[in-house]
């Protein structure tokens, strides 16, 4: 892919998640304090912690993108290794 096309897909997806961000909140104060989202290409696991030291984010929120296995639900790689090497404290929340 192009690095402009990248950046293009990048600029669409920030704007999609602001939208959605925007429909979920409404009018309560419950999301007045996020501060920005962000959407970044790379390793999702990286990406999160290296934005989050460079943020010097308070939190991290993540969805647990779990799966069956032999009929257990577990956490997907990606919260399960944020959870585990993050320094700030990890919220996971389940899909839906």
């Amino acid at each position: 892919m192009l690095k402009g096309s990248m950046n293009d897909l990048l600029i669409k997806m920030k704007d999609r998640l602001r939208r959605f961000f925007e429909d979920e909140c409404g009018e309560e104060k419950v999301c007045s304090n996020v501060k920005e989202l962000m959407v970044v290409a790379g390793k999702p696991s990286e990406e999160i912690l290296r934005v989050s030291e460079e943020e010097k984010a308070d939190m991290i929120i993540v969805s647990k993108s779990t799966r069956t296995v032999r009929g257990l639900r577990v956490m997907g790689s990606t919260a399960r290794r944020v959870s585990r090497i993050a320094t700030v404290p990890v919220l996971v929340v389940p899909n839906y």
